[in-house]
């Protein structure tokens, strides 16, 4: 006969019980159904084994206890949430492995991906190692070690959204042990420029100098947040300003500059100088009244006074509003160009804004013409053909006729002129956003630099001319 009994006797209960269990062709079995809260002791099943009448013969195997275990402890999970963060720059991720001596890692994969469907990208892998000697030991204890792994979310660039961290280590004794997985969601936050408004829209603002003008319009007033989780470092912010009409950057533009120790909210008003608000020598003048178009840049730093002095000394972190961070520069993907070829081999304005005399209709039109140019091929998400008064008023606006790249889009008609309300200088202005949100840190479209031509208008008299056109 052969009887079994286990110790601890609270670690798990025996089928069949410890009653003495006939041998069957030379075997006797039995189980044993652990009791989950002890499963961290050793077990020992002895079966007890006797001929008849003669003294039994214990034969006790001894189960090691198993521990095989991760867990993602940092960053921290907010209780309630599921999501961890939001972190930006650099931070860490603290891994935490508890195994027993008699377990050794025979796998060891730390990836992760973005949680938010805008582009298939595959998992990215931060370690895939089963020797964790390279990787620093914060904490450890008796059965446990707290591995720290460094996350440069600029480095892997990161855009500002949930991703998902997830570790699959594989275990082994004498065996391979089932692959234990853990994962952590984290919200990702660096550097951007947003809530921007000024005396219009994000697309661009108005300026009178005449001392008789609105003061928002002497004074353009400006407010814009810069948001940042990274939690180290200064910030420096540039804005750049520039009349719609100007073919380039080089020409009539102007700039305004800021600094602060954290991120937050930035409020600022332009007195029309080119040279950051710089007071205007006596005699010398603001610049022209007109639509303006702009952008602001902003950079983390380690020292603001240190990178407005030395530039080249570096920077941790840049972005713009508008221009895309590409290729490491800033740069805009979706534009009007200064001029194209047309399929018949006319030389053409990217785009041009006539007074158009309808005869059959008696009525004097705007007429509009345009061609979109992206970098990658793309079609335009949004556009806008805004006719815009002497008095800077809206007198018509429209969707155009088409966001297609490369495509041309000819005598487009937006409003009909009626009555002197219309006579003094009038542009039209065109505004477009791209359609570039899975390459945009914060997943927008992201909007074109905005340009037109003022044009002359007498409610009496037809002109027509060449439009300026913004040159890339």
């Amino acid at each position: 006969t052969v009887s079994f009994s286990v110790t601890p006797d609270d670690k798990g209960t025996l089928d069949p019980a410890t009653a003495d269990t006939e041998l069957s062709d030379g075997t006797a079995q039995a189980s044993v159904d652990l009791i989950p809260d002890r499963s961290e002791e050793d077990l020992t099943l002895t079966a007890n084994a006797a001929a008849d009448g003669a003294t039994a013969n214990p034969l006790p195997i001894l189960f090691h206890k198993v521990k095989a275990n991760v867990e993602i402890v940092r960053p921290e999970l907010p209780e309630g949430e599921s999501v961890a963060g939001p972190k930006g720059g650099t931070f860490d991720l603290d891994i935490k492995v508890t195994k027993t001596d008699n377990v050794y890692v025979g796998g060891f994969v730390v990836k992760f991906e973005e949680q938010t469907g805008v582009h298939d990208h595959p998992w990215h892998t931060l370690w895939d190692s089963n020797d964790l000697s390279y990787v620093d030991v914060v904490e450890s204890g008796e059965d446990y070690k707290v591995y720290r792994f460094s996350v440069d979310t600029l480095g892997w660039d990161m855009h500002n959204a949930p991703h998902l961290f997830r570790v699959e280590a594989d275990f082994w004794t004498s065996s391979h042990l089932p692959q234990v997985v853990a994962a952590r969601a984290v919200q990702v936050k660096n550097l951007v420029v947003t809530n921007v408004h000024t005396n219009v829209n994000e697309d661009y603002f108005k300026f009178d100098p005449d001392e008789d003008a609105p003061d928002e319009e002497r004074n353009p007033p400006f407010s814009f947040d810069l948001e940042d989780a990274s939690g180290e470092g200064e910030y420096v912010w540039v804005m750049y300003m520039k009349p719609t009409s100007t073919p380039t950057w080089n020409d009539g533009w102007a700039w305004l500059r800021g600094s602060q120790g954290a991120p937050g909210q930035v409020t600022v008003a332009w007195n029309g100088s080119s040279d950051n608000n710089a007071e205007l020598p006596p005699g010398e003048e603001p610049l022209e009244r007109g639509t303006y178009t702009f952008d602001i840049v902003a950079w983390r730093v380690d020292s603001a006074e240190q990178f407005i002095q030395y530039p080249e000394s570096g920077f941790l972190d840049r972005m713009a509003f508008k221009a895309h961070r590409w290729g490491g520069d800033l740069g805009y993907l979706l534009h009007i160009p200064e001029y194209y070829i047309a399929p018949d081999g006319t030389v053409r304005p990217g785009h041009s804004f006539d007074a158009f005399y309808d005869e059959d209709a008696d009525q004097l039109k705007a007429r509009v013409s345009y061609l979109l140019c992206d970098a990658l091929g793309r079609d335009a998400s949004h556009l806008e053909l805004r006719l815009v008064t002497h008095l800077f008023d809206v007198a018509a606006a429209s969707p155009g006729a088409g966001r297609e790249n490369l495509t041309e889009y000819r005598d487009l008609d937006i409003h009909t002129f009626g009555g002197s309300d219309d006579n003094g200088m009038v542009r039209v202005i065109f505004s477009a956003r791209d359609d570039h949100a899975d390459v945009d840190r914060e997943h927008l479209h992201r909007w074109m630099l905005a340009v037109n031509g003022p044009k002359p208008f007498d409610s009496s008299v037809s002109h027509a001319g060449e439009i300026c056109t913004r040159n890339y």
